[in-house]
């Protein structure tokens, strides 16, 4: 039975019982374990979903598997486009603490079939 009409079933589970992770269940349309690990991912952090991954799910009509909801998933997805495991980690973590991206490592993203 729904509580108060909350179609979720997330209620009790910690860090799925606030309103706007509820809200980002129901306008994703969860179907794995894996959205809603990519769910927790990407509720924590300012604007890591509002105005980002938002988009990218709700407006560019994606999926939360083609999101980037945690750090790790930056470096598998180069090492699945066959950038060294190293190169990848430092990208990654570049990334991760707002450096960005030097032209080198551009050209290697683009040269491996990386989308912007």
């Amino acid at each position: 039975e729904d509580i108060d009409g909350e179609t979720t079933g997330v209620m009790g589970i910690p860090e799925f019982g606030t309103s706007f992770v509820r809200r980002m269940l129901r306008s994703t349309n969860v179907k794995s374990f894996g959205d809603l690990i990519s769910i927790s991912g990407l509720s924590h952090g300012t604007d890591v979903w509002t105005g980002n991954a938002e988009i990218i799910v709700n407006k560019l009509n994606k999926n939360l598997s083609d999101v980037i909801s945690c750090r790790d998933n930056i470096m598998i997805d180069l090492m699945n486009k066959n950038i060294e495991p190293l190169t990848s980690f430092k990208i990654m973590e570049s990334v991760r603490k707002g450096k960005g991206l030097t032209d080198e490592w551009k050209e290697l993203l683009k040269k491996h079939g990386v989308e912007d």
